[in-house]
């Protein structure tokens, strides 16, 4: 549970912070920040996931794999756009923070 809360919300957020340290708080550099850290943080979880389940189908480690097959292209579709979805929230609720943080501090 852990790696993908890594992948889904760590990795963005890293981005995010990468980023604004450079360019600032601007929309056009946050959000695709977060997309990316989005993207390389699902790759690291499948990544994950393949070498975890190879463990277990050797032998070195004990446990099941589940195998549930290939996901038909709709659903897949649906997947990148939630995908993109939750990164795109996660960069707009970061800007909100920062826009009442400023706010609350400039008076």
């Amino acid at each position: 549970m852990t790696p993908l809360l890594i992948a889904i919300f760590g990795l963005p957020l890293a981005g995010i912070g990468i980023v604004t340290t450079r360019f600032g708080y601007r929309a056009q550099y946050v959000i695709p920040a977060s997309v990316a850290g989005e993207v390389i943080g699902m790759l690291l979880f499948i990544g994950y996931n393949n070498w975890k389940a190879s463990r277990v189908l050797s032998g070195r480690e004990g446990g099941a794999v589940l195998y549930l097959g290939p996901a038909p292209p709709g659903e897949r579709i649906q997947g990148i756009l939630l995908l993109l979805l939750i990164s795109i929230s996660i960069a707009l609720l970061f800007m909100f923070a920062h826009w009442l943080y400023v706010r609350v501090w400039a008076d």
